[in-house]
């Protein structure tokens, strides 16, 4: 049996009742062709049909989407390890005894799992996942997990108050992390005996 595009190879079946394995199975085998034969009430052979089924397989992985659930991975604040930040999509194949099922579940593998941690963005720095991934918890339905930097109080800018001669400026200095939006506050100019308040300058910049 061959499957069109976009769609995966579901099983022979006999009437409603699947013959074997979706899995490799492909191939109708001429022992279980025959094991199935439909049988008069003499016990000789009798018309017999086989059909194979073939069901939607979008992301096109071979595997029914019907036996599938999909895990999407989310980062925020930063990138996953491979410098990349969009959404990672996968697909966990759900089995029951063995066999493709749709009421099955299934594992998440170790090559599924991204890699993350190592790229912050600008303020941040290593997080946490919200549920953290694994190989071992059963999964049935569709996931997301999400992984979050977390901001890195160590990140700050400081803002700078110096006089030039004839004054003094108060604070000298201050300091916030650098994704606050809080305002700074500012300082406060005070001119000495004999001089006058000339401006507050950026470089040369009035």
């Amino acid at each position: 049996a061959t499957a069109n595009s976009g769609y995966a190879f579901d099983g022979w079946y006999k009437g409603e009742t699947l013959l074997g394995a979706v899995e490799g199975g492909e191939t109708l085998s001429a022992a279980l062709a025959t094991a199935n034969l439909n049988k008069t009430e003499a016990g000789n052979y009798a018309d017999t049909t086989y059909t194979a089924k073939f069901a939607k397989d979008d992301n096109g992985d071979g595997v029914p989407d019907k036996y599938q659930v999909a895990v999407t991975f989310k980062v925020e604040n930063g990138s996953w390890n491979d410098k990349t930040a969009e959404d990672i999509t996968v697909y966990v194949n759900l089995y029951k005894d063995g066999k493709f099922a749709e009421d099955g579940s299934g594992n998440l593998t170790t090559e599924q799992i991204p890699a993350v941690g190592n790229e912050p963005a600008e303020g941040y720095k290593a997080g946490t996942w919200d549920t953290t991934p694994d190989t071992t918890t059963a999964i049935s339905e569709a996931k997301t997990y999400t992984y979050t930097y977390a901001v890195d109080d160590s990140q700050t800018y400081t803002v700078t108050y110096t006089a030039g001669e004839g004054g003094s400026v108060s604070p000298a200095s201050e300091s916030d992390q650098v994704l606050s939006n809080t305002e700074i506050k500012g300082a406060t100019a005070t001119a000495n005996s004999g001089y006058a308040f000339d401006g507050w300058y950026k470089g040369e910049t009035l």
